[in-house]
């Protein structure tokens, strides 16, 4: 696996943290060869769409940007929500939260045919302390992006040194 994608879903208010999230991860996007898709944000109160099927589908690495505005949109109660997370349990593809603020984000999504939690999944930062709350945010997002460098390691087969 030598290009790996990753698609950051975020809700639109969060435009900010997602731009100081990219600065993190640039010097891995050049060094591992990584797509980072981010362009179609979820608006409040819209349903959300994939403008690009093709790249769902393709996705190695889902960042949930969660927040209240994220938490609380309609692509959490959507049937693409539902996709990322069964890629992510048929092995597909890793999904990783990240928490931005105090939100549901612990919260059960649950349909006749579906049960999840986000306590399934690893979310950073580390115990799901919101960057928010944080002393230094710059901390937070060193420790995410050493994360998310861990796993693209695991995802290339890469020994983690």
């Amino acid at each position: 696996m030598s290009q790996l994608n990753i698609l950051v879903l975020h809700a639109s208010e969060d435009k900010e943290i997602l731009n100081k999230l990219l600065l993190y991860l640039k010097s891995l996007k050049k060094e591992h060869k990584l797509n980072i898709w981010h362009d179609n944000p979820v608006h409040s109160g819209q349903e959300w769409k994939s403008k690009n099927e093709k790249r769902f589908r393709e996705t190695d690495v889902f960042l949930l940007l969660a927040s209240n505005d994220f938490m609380y949109s309609p692509f959490i109660q959507q049937l693409d929500f539902k996709k990322v997370i069964d890629q992510h349990r048929q092995g597909k593809s890793k999904v990783i939260p990240i928490i931005l603020d105090k939100c549901p984000w612990d919260t059960d999504f649950s349909s006749e045919d579906y049960n999840f939690n986000m306590n399934e999944l690893q979310v950073l930062p580390p115990n799901g302390k919101p960057i928010k709350d944080w002393q230094s945010s710059e901390e937070a997002y060193k420790n995410i992006a050493a994360v998310i460098k861990k796993t693209i390691l695991d995802l290339k087969g890469i020994d983690i040194p």
